[in-house]
């Protein structure tokens, strides 16, 4: 708010004098003469440009031409560049606050600078103090209300990305709410208390992504620090590393900077933060200083850092040899279990044209035995007719040798 006020007086003072000079600094050019004029008899002198038109007319020719503003004299170039730094300054602050809901009325604010710098405010000193605390109140009010709707939702979406992000491969939670991830563990010194410096090679950014700091670039060197000296999740994370080891941080807001805003609002308040850690070296407290660059304890987290980074490339080849194995079995199995598949298929088909043809011989041989037995039924009846035929033969034999002897007998009687 102060800036703006500042802003302002600046700008009335500007905008006035751009008003009220003439283009060589002299005198207002009154829009009408005092004292009435009686027109010459002698030839008019040739009426000079008015100051304001020049201006006009330079800032038109200048934009035509697309260069910079050249007003004539370095009085007027001067002054037109306060003008509009002040001018842009003040609009800048302006769309600040009308981002915050808070809008001005531009012909006041113009009208406002003549009259105040024409010494003929039309409004008492106490109603302008009471108004530009009003505005000063609303602002703040504004500014607070949106700072805590900010606050709000990093709170709220920090508090979404843990509670996802606990539940991923690999992640470990503290009891105070820390998650972290070991991608390598080192095997080297580890810290013992917040007095010991630590030697680390870091990225930190948001959940968004967004990176706003890191010393992981080509060229930088370790950061060295006291461990009691950053953020509680930084503390506690460090703490569970050994020399040597990678880690992942993921900080919850109330073990980072809370809601606080930082310079540059490169971390804006109550954010959850994501730090990519290398642990490279820990001195601690009551030992000796450091060794000179390029000593044995330098070539140490030296060697340590490059120790760790080949661990690391050895672990990812190992999981990617194992992902591929794990491929290969699955399609080998997935391959066996298709040709057995296959081959119970095939197992099933030849069953059931197994029992097809079983079915069709016995089938065929039930039909053949009942033929059979039926031909030898036949065969019967036509031997039984046959006895009864040659019966029947022998018996009309007997009755003709019978019918034979009939005239005899008749003969014998007709005698008798």
């Amino acid at each position: 708010m102060s800036n703006l006020l500042k802003y302002t007086a600046a700008a009335s003072m500007v905008l006035a004098f751009l008003a009220g000079c003439d283009g060589d600094g002299d005198k207002k050019t009154p829009s009408k003469p005092s004292v009435e004029v009686r027109q010459s008899t002698a030839a008019p002198a040739a009426k000079p440009a008015e100051p304001a038109k020049t201006a006009d007319a330079a800032k038109d020719k200048a934009a035509a031409d697309g260069k910079s503003l050249d007003l004539g004299s370095p009085l007027r170039n001067y002054s037109y560049a306060l003008g509009s730094t002040v001018g842009e300054g003040l609009q800048q602050n302006i769309k600040v606050t009308k981002e915050m809901g808070v809008d001005f009325d531009v012909e006041s604010l113009k009208q406002g600078f003549i009259d105040g710098l024409s010494g003929k405010s039309r409004m008492s000193k106490d109603d302008v103090q009471k108004n530009l605390q009003a505005l000063d109140n609303e602002v703040r009010t504004k500014a607070e209300a949106k700072e805590k709707a900010e606050k709000d939702a990093n709170l709220k979406a920090g508090q979404e990305f843990l509670a996802k992000n606990a539940k991923a491969e690999g992640v470990k939670v503290t009891s105070s709410g820390l998650q972290y991830r070991v991608n390598v563990q080192g095997t080297g010194d580890k810290v013992t208390s917040n007095d010991d410096v630590v030697s680390v090679f870091y990225t930190g950014k948001l959940i968004s992504g967004k990176v706003f700091d890191t010393n992981e670039t080509e060229g930088k060197t370790a950061l060295e620090f006291p461990v009691g000296g950053v953020i509680p999740g930084w503390q506690e994370g460090i703490k569970l590393m050994t020399v040597g080891s990678d880690y992942d941080f993921f900080i919850p807001s109330e073990l980072a900077y809370r809601d606080q805003k930082l310079p540059g609002n490169l971390i804006p308040p109550n954010s959850t933060l994501i730090f990519h850690v290398r642990l490279v070296g820990v001195k601690h407290a009551g030992a000796a200083e450091p060794a000179a660059a390029g000593s044995k304890t330098d070539d140490a987290a030296k060697k340590a850092a490059e120790d760790a980074d080949k661990k690391a490339a050895e672990d990812a080849a190992a999981k990617k040899a194992a992902a591929d194995a794990a491929a290969k079995k699955a399609a080998e199995d997935a391959a066996q279990k298709a040709a057995a598949d296959a081959a119970a298929a095939k197992k099933a088909a030849e069953d059931v044209a197994k029992k097809a043809a079983d079915d069709a011989a016995a089938e065929a041989k039930k039909l053949a035995e009942e033929s059979a037995k039926a031909a030898a039924d036949a065969q019967k009846k036509l031997e039984e007719a046959q006895k009864a035929a040659e019966a029947a033969g022998k018996a009309a034999g007997t009755l003709q040798d019978t019918v034979k002897q009939l005239p005899a007998v008749d003969a014998d009687a007709a005698n008798f």
